[in-house]
């Protein structure tokens, strides 16, 4: 058996915010077991918490991408019972600097997540919204080496290695 899938054209629909991810500067997730912070500080976000370790690109990517995700279908908060589409409270509250982005429950016919943006209830797509955690292990780069520094000194106790000024290496 064969399946293929085909390509989805672009989407024609309007973002659900017109918030510039390059200027954000501050993440906050909020859901039932707690409160995740990130922040922007010079070119690299960090996860805060009881220590602050630097946030992995990808994972905060998605997060961003939350801020463009196409609104399928918009209607006004006052027209429709929020409690009932998973929006209040919401499960997961996402405020990037001042907007803040709700993600509610998933529509039964078509799998369309419910999201509340400035008195807007949006249908999005919900396989393009990323798995969000307030678990900061999740979060957190899991590289080993997170800036490139240059190796000046080894010390082992037994034996030093160091680099001279004007030296230029092994010979």
């Amino acid at each position: 058996m064969f399946i293929r899938f085909k390509p989805q054209p672009p989407s024609d629909a309007a973002p659900i915010t017109t918030a510039d991810a390059s200027s954000i500067h501050a993440i906050e997730i909020k859901q039932a077991d707690g409160i995740l912070r990130l922040n922007k500080s010079s070119d690299q976000w960090l996860v805060s918490g009881t220590l602050t370790l630097p946030a992995d690109e990808y994972r905060v990517k998605e997060i961003l991408r939350l801020l463009s995700l196409p609104s399928d279908t918009q209607y006004a908060a006052s027209e429709v019972d929020l409690a009932e589409l998973g929006l209040d409270p919401a499960t997961t509250l996402v405020t990037f600097n001042d907007v803040d982005v709700a993600l509610g429950a998933t529509h039964p016919l078509d799998q369309k997540r419910y999201v509340l943006v400035d008195n807007t209830v949006h249908l999005v797509d919900s396989f393009q919204v990323p798995t969000l955690t307030v678990e900061s292990s999740e979060l957190v780069s899991k590289k080993l080496i997170q800036q490139v520094s240059a190796l000046i000194r080894i010390d082992t106790g037994d034996y030093l290695l160091e680099k001279q000024e004007g030296s230029r290496g092994p010979r």
